[in-house]
């Protein structure tokens, strides 16, 4: 009789607790603002690790990654990559890892290419249609490529040696001219990211954000929590 009336007592409490919680609570349920849906990509094949997104104007979804460039139409999946004889990417046989994904123009793209080159990709034709690489040292490493509203191309580098990030400004196919260089290095030359937003570069790491005039005169630093990790980063309008 004692276990039970205990027993009892110790419900009525929790349940006591639990009505008055729900009376005082200062939150509310937020109607979610999106649909999540999973999309599965239908590939036999593996195709690993996706360094990059983006949708060209026919809704089709790009991905390039690490065994090379992959399109799905919400059914199907294509993968172009090198020494494919059916779907070929640049026409070499040699299949390298494939970073950012930036929008030229409706149909095309500008893919980083094994941190030595920019493709500029059709991707109604779905083919190769222009190579930039103008980087003399061998020692940097591109990750990155940014259009601005004036159409100039930029492409964010890092120095495998001293670790600086530098932004530099595409003259053309063979030329162009460095913008911005960090004063420190980047800890980790893969943790890092950049985009064109706006009229600005912006570079993200993991302890803080770096934004730069589209001229490169004017620079503004924001320091991020100490524990702040970040896997991918995109804007809307200007947030």
């Amino acid at each position: 009789m004692y276990s039970y009336c205990k027993f009892l007592f110790v419900f009525l409490l929790v349940c006591f607790c639990t009505i008055s919680r729900a009376q005082t609570a200062s939150y509310k349920l937020i109607p979610p603002q999106y649909e999540l849906e999973h999309l599965k990509l239908n590939s036999k094949d593996d195709i690993g690790l996706v360094n990059d997104i983006n949708e060209d104007a026919e809704g089709y979804l790009w991905l390039a990654g690490t065994t090379g460039l992959h399109v799905f139409d919400g059914n199907l999946t294509v993968t172009y990559k090198n020494g494919d004889g059916q779907y070929n990417f640049t026409g070499t046989s040699n299949n390298r890892q494939l970073y950012s994904l930036t929008k030229s123009n409706a149909d095309n793209f500008w893919i980083v290419e094994d941190t030595t080159r920019c493709i500029l990709f059709d991707a109604r034709k779905r083919k190769a249609s222009a190579t930039i690489s103008v980087r003399s040292r061998k020692t940097a490493a591109l990750y990155y490529a940014a259009k601005a509203k004036d159409g100039s191309l930029y492409l964010s580098y890092v120095d495998r040696i001293t670790g600086k990030a530098t932004i530099d400004r595409v003259v053309n196919k063979d030329t162009a001219e460095q913008l911005y260089e960090t004063k420190g290095s980047v800890n980790n030359p893969t943790y890092y990211h950049y985009k064109i937003i706006e009229d600005n570069h912006w570079l993200i790491y993991s302890d803080s954000l770096v934004r730069i005039s589209l001229d490169g005169k004017n620079i503004q630093v924001y320091k991020l929590p100490p524990v702040f990790l970040s896997g991918y980063w995109l804007h809307t309008d200007n947030h």
